[in-house]
């Protein structure tokens, strides 16, 4: 049975301690151990069905009672995650607050969730080469790519690999699969460039 009473991720401030969250998950990474055998760490995008999102986290001590749980594009009900202050420099949404799940959080699948399915935050492209965008506002763009280049291998002082980029700086596996998704869709070009969404 859905829980009645659905708390808006709007309506949440620190004083907060149990309540429900009706949410999807727009963006989730793991974060892996230095050996890249297991997840360290879950780091996530929620939107709730006004379209608010915020930044919310599974810690180490609890990846194993969550993982499995948690996938990208779905959505949950999500009770009594802990409410912080998102401190950080640079914020992938514009939210104050952050959620982390702790020993008493409660994840149940929702099957009516009617809210944004991506959550974008579209900005006008003149306002954006025009710099009009707030310093460390987070912003989505829908575009064309007219050139790229290949991949560039940068290495360590001790001769090992550790980036690779493409000119419109993704790095690693971002980079990779951008770089397959254009080698692997000739009918996506246009007089020899590819044409590319970039969200």
């Amino acid at each position: 049975m859905a829980p009645k009473n659905i708390t808006l991720l709007g309506q949440l401030d620190l004083s907060h301690e149990k309540f429900t969250l009706k949410v999807r998950v727009i963006r989730l990474t793991k974060q892996l151990t230095y050996d890249k055998k297991k997840t360290f760490r879950i780091d996530m995008i929620l939107v709730d069905e006004e379209g608010t999102k915020v930044e919310a986290q599974v810690p180490s001590r609890w990846v194993f009672r969550f993982e499995k749980m948690l996938a990208e594009n779905e959505s949950y009900y999500i009770e009594n995650p802990q409410v912080g202050e998102n401190t950080a420099d640079n914020k992938f949404v514009i939210n104050s607050n952050k959620l982390d799940f702790c020993p008493i959080t409660m994840v149940t699948k929702s099957n009516d969730f009617v809210g944004p399915l991506y959550g974008f935050s579209l900005e006008n492209y003149q306002t954006i080469i025009e710099n009009n965008i707030p310093e460390k506002t987070p912003v989505d763009v829908i575009g064309h790519v007219l050139l790229y280049f290949p991949i560039e291998t940068f290495m360590s002082k001790h001769g090992k690999e550790t980036r690779r980029k493409v000119s419109v700086t993704l790095w690693d596996e971002y980079a990779q699969q951008f770089v397959d998704y254009v080698s692997n869709n000739p009918e996506e070009r246009t007089d020899n460039y590819p044409v590319w969404k970039t969200v």
